[in-house]
This record gives structure tokens, sequence and C-alpha cells, in this order.
């Protein structure tokens, strides 16, 4: 989200955040490669089995439609009139120039471009994405709360203790972002007076319970399918692992993919899945193979965004 503040030089600003991301994401991948054995990857590969990966698809899109569905809902109590196919679309050519063809640009810049090119403000524009952000992640801050208090054996007890710690810090967050508005100063400076809107609007949305509890289980929804798309990667190359194994595991693997300082996830998620499983066990070889497939399928699930962007008007 931080590619739309306004800077002297922002084109030349955003090409080296782009040039930093991808030495990143080549320096954690490199680092990865020289720890596992390129032999035995390559014979995992090979025995992949077809059908659970052809499960993973369905459920990896049925995320990114579901998701979708959220953000629309979100943009229609935010009073903007667009129908559903809109920001199925918007979605998609989104997550495409996230995953598929990483730029400069985000992707929550072209969903944010793509609603101002309808008449709307930008700025209530990217107000709608940024709640639709929060609101992702705090389904999956309490789908992670959930799973370990239900699987707590899973981990160890210290490192479950700190990703409770950071869940339970991350939704009290979410909670002061709706309480932001109140305090008189939010309403000053330019920055502050952004967030103290964000925090309005937030507020405005989820004060009716029935409809916040609606937005939190469609988030958890959009996690559990990917989740489940990643379960079935993992069936796929022979993890011996049960879906509540991936509840536990995977929710901390997303929220470092999350942190901005690689090229769409790359080396990142690698790197923080090998660690975690290698915790209960797991070979790094085939949860190396698991991270790249799953960095594959999200690239695959991700191309109808790009039919839809060269069937657009509206072009960047």
């Amino acid at each position: 989200m931080n590619e739309i503040v306004a800077t002297d030089t922002p084109p030349e600003k955003r090409k080296r955040k782009l040039i930093l991301k991808l030495v990143v994401s080549g320096m954690l991948l490199a680092l990865i490669l020289r720890m596992i054995d390129f032999r035995t990857t390559t014979e995992i590969l090979g025995q992949a089995r077809l059908w659970p990966l052809g499960l993973a698809i369905l459920a990896q899109l049925a995320s990114n439609l579901l998701a979708s569905y959220r953000w629309c809902l979100i943009m229609r109590r935010l009073e903007f009139s667009e129908r559903l196919p809109f920001f199925i679309k918007s979605f998609f050519k989104g997550t495409f120039f996230n995953q598929a063809l990483p730029s400069s640009i985000g992707g929550d810049v072209i969903r944010m471009l793509e609603v101002a090119s309808r008449g709307y403000r930008k700025t209530e524009a990217f107000y709608g994405v940024a709640i639709d952000r929060v609101m992702g992640l705090l389904g999956l801050l309490l789908l992670n709360l959930g799973a370990n208090h239900l699987h707590s054996g899973t981990l160890p007890a210290w490192l479950l203790d700190l990703i409770n710690l950071v869940c339970m810090l991350g939704i009290l967050a979410v909670a002061v972002l709706a309480l932001l508005h109140k305090l008189p100063f939010m309403h000053g400076p330019k920055p502050l007076a952004f967030l103290g809107g964000l925090s309005l609007r937030f507020e405005r949305l989820y004060r009716s319970g029935p409809a916040l509890i609606a937005q939190i289980l469609l988030s958890v929804a959009v996690h559990l399918a990917s989740i489940f798309a990643i379960w079935q990667i993992g069936r796929a190359i022979g993890l011996p692992y049960g879906f509540t194994t991936y509840l536990v595991l995977l929710p901390p693997v997303i929220l470092f993919t999350l942190i901005p300082i690689s090229l769409a996830g790359w080396g990142v998620r690698e790197g923080s899945m090998i660690g975690i499983f290698t915790l209960i066990g797991a070979e790094r070889e085939p949860v190396f193979v698991l991270s790249v497939l799953y960095g594959l399928l999200v690239i695959l699930t991700s191309l109808p965004g790009m039919l839809f962007w060269l069937r657009s008007k509206h072009r960047l």
C-alpha cells in the first residue's frame, strides 16, 4: 500500500524498491538452494501426483473468488455502486500484477486505479482497498489463534506462545484502528488525517455486529481455501501431514510473506516454510518443493487477471 504515498520522484523510488525486493528474493533463494539436495528435489517433483494438484488449483481459485466477494461487500457498504463482476476482474488484475507480472506498481494500486477509473475519488478507493487488507489480516490472525488453541502440541511451547502474542497484538491493533478517529489530533496533519479517515470508515462499516462477523467468517474462509490448496500440494508430493497441521504451521508463514521485503514473497515464503516445518521433523527438500509449487500455483491462478487486463479499456 505504501506505493501510493507521494514523494518527489515516486517512479524512481518505486523502481529502487522493486530492485531491492528482487535482490532480497534472489539472495534468500540462493541461500536456500545451497541447503538442499538438488537430486532429491527433482525426484520429489517427478513423483508428484496430478489429481491433488488439480484440487489445489480449484481451491486457490475459490480463495481468490471469496476474496473478491469480500472486497465487493466492503466497497458496496462504502457506497461504491459497481457490481460483483467488476470487483472480481479488478481483484484478479491486482493479483496478476502482484504475482505473474511483478512491477513497481503494486496490486493494491491497480485495484485503486480501477475503481477510480469509474469516476470515484482515489482516496476513497484506497480506503476500501486498505479496509479489505485489514479484514484479510484479521481473519488470518483469528484463524491462527483458533488453530493454535485446538492443536497446541504441534509446535514448541515457546514458539506457540510467541505466535499467539503476535496474533493478539495484531487483533488489538485492529480494535485500536476502529477508535483512532475519536482522537482530536487524528484530524490534523495530512498523514494523521488520512489514518483518521480510514478509522472512521472502518468503524462505520463494522459498528454492526452481524456485518463484522460475516466479514470475519468470509476472511477466514479465504485463508482456509488457500491452506487447503497448500495441503493438497503436500499430499501430491507425499508429505505425511494432515490438514490440521497445516492450519497451525501456515498462518505464520503467510504473515511473514506479508512483509514487503521480497518479490511477491519469493524467498521469504520458502525460508519461513522450511524453518517452521523442520520443527516438526520434515525434510527440507519436500518443503522447498511445496513452497515453490504453491508460488507457481498462485501465479497460475492469477492468469485470469491478465485476460481481464488485456480486454479492459482502462490501461496503466
